[in-house]
């Protein structure tokens, strides 16, 4: 009976959920690096970007953070973003990921905050896939957030 409930209450909640998808292009603008007597490097950088997300809203980005990386591998990311809607919206992201290569990868993110309907989404989780290919960083975000809230973002312009 218990896995019954537990069938039904993710069957409903996945019926009340809708993907938000985000894709975007950045570049580096500004890094700094300092190598490590263990042989790590620990770098600090800055970028900007756009984007577009399937509800036809263009994105306009800042963000700022750092990484841990070894003989080619990432140890630690964490970075910061500011991200401007095409209607005024802002929301503010934070993306975080471990163990893996440094130039492509899958994270999580968290909307930490923002204005308009950003504002009901703060604390949720999204999952993120990034390829560095030069300067230039290509990422996807994906967030499953309420059906409700979803229409209200898809319908304001």
């Amino acid at each position: 009976m218990k896995i019954l409930i537990i069938i039904v209450f993710f069957y409903v909640f996945k019926l009340h959920t809708a993907t938000w998808l985000e894709e975007s292009v950045g570049n580096i603008i500004s890094y700094e690096k300092i190598n490590l007597p263990d042989g790590s490097v620990y770098s600090i950088s800055k970028g900007t970007g756009g984007g577009k997300d399937n509800t036809g809203k263009y994105t306009s980005s800042s963000c700022i953070g750092h990484r841990l990386e070894k003989n080619n591998s990432l140890i630690e990311l964490k970075f910061f973003c500011n991200v401007e809607l095409s209607n005024d919206d802002k929301y503010y992201f934070m993306q975080y990921r471990t163990k893996s290569d440094t130039d492509v990868g899958v994270g999580k993110g968290t909307i930490l905050g923002g204005t308009g309907i950003f504002s009901k989404l703060i604390g949720t989780e999204c999952l993120y896939g990034v390829k560095h290919l030069k300067k230039n960083i290509y990422t996807t975000t994906k967030c499953e957030i309420p059906d409700n809230i979803f229409d209200e973002l898809k319908n304001d312009n």
